[in-house]
């Protein structure tokens, strides 16, 4: 259900494509209410805005701001099976803002919503304390139907042994600020440990600031980045299996196990906030 009042008629894509659907209207006293009920798709991306987006760039570089069409236009054109909904929202109110010179005269807004299944997200940061837990371990994180992600160069060793893989560095994702990642057959994704772990957290941090700030991570070929994009939009429910065995190679980087496990449980509290479940096991 859906009810419509005094802003630009809310977009439905289906398929990457907007299309139209019914509305009736009835009036609260002097209120013209648009009224709809959209039997929704797997898929289903449904946007609102207000009407500081369609007046975007009046008086400035579009005379007669930027007509409702023309913003499905452009969501049309940057919509993926892959792109979330916070990302075209993200898209719309830039191009918003860029029409407007960034010195808007009126509120430009834009929520997004797509109609999905929940898609379940493990990770597996550190081995398990004792040896000897280890395939035990590996057993409960490769029985989950989920994404599988792998955070360390230790753990992605252990990893590959388990499953009798060739670990893959992919050098040329390396970066000044973030080492490479790797890669392992029956693997979604292969990264680095606390380096990435620190700037995913400080991506989540600026995205609750700001969700404009979903816009910078695309694109990008870093860990970093990739498990970002996987944790903020993809994913809804996330087991975290952190193992507590020490790390030599962290003593030259001054990583004790206190401050391993609180940066995992601020990464848990951020992805909280955005409204997922997340479960953290100590192994």
């Amino acid at each position: 259900y859906l009810a419509q009042y005094d802003n630009p008629r809310a977009l439905l894509l289906r398929d990457g494509k907007n299309v139209d659907y019914p509305t009736r209207v009835r009036y609260v006293g002097d209120k013209e209410i648009h009224e709809s009920r959209i039997p929704l798709q797997e898929g289903d991306i449904l946007i609102l805005m207000t009407d500081g987006v369609t007046n975007a760039g009046v008086g400035k570089v579009a005379p007669n701001g930027w007509p409702r069409a023309e913003v499905a236009a452009l969501v049309e054109s940057i919509y993926t099976p892959e792109t979330s909904a916070q990302y075209l929202a993200a898209s719309v109110a830039s191009a918003a803002r860029a029409l407007a010179l960034e010195q808007p005269d009126d509120d430009i807004t834009v929520l997004a919503f797509r109609y999905r299944a929940r898609r379940a997200v493990s990770m597996m940061i550190g081995p398990p304390e004792n040896e000897c837990d280890d395939d035990r371990v590996l057993r409960q994180f490769f029985a989950k139907e989920s994404a599988h992600v792998v955070c360390g160069g230790t753990t992605a060793t252990l990893v590959a042994n388990y499953l009798g893989r060739e670990l893959v560095t992919i050098l040329e994702t390396q970066t000044a600020e973030l080492p490479a990642i790797g890669a392992i057959e029956g693997v979604d994704l292969v990264t680095e440990g606390v380096i990435t772990l620190r700037k995913v957290v400080e991506n989540a941090e600026l995205l609750l600031q700001n969700g404009m700030n979903i816009l910078p991570l695309y694109g990008k070929r870093d860990g970093a980045s990739l498990l970002s994009h996987l944790l903020f939009e993809e994913a809804t429910d996330l087991s975290i299996f952190f193992g507590t065995a020490v790390n030599p190679a962290h003593d030259a980087l001054d990583i004790d196990f206190q401050s391993k496990l609180t940066l995992v449980k601020r990464l848990e509290e951020l992805l909280t906030q955005m409204g997922k479940r997340v479960k953290v096991s100590l192994c």
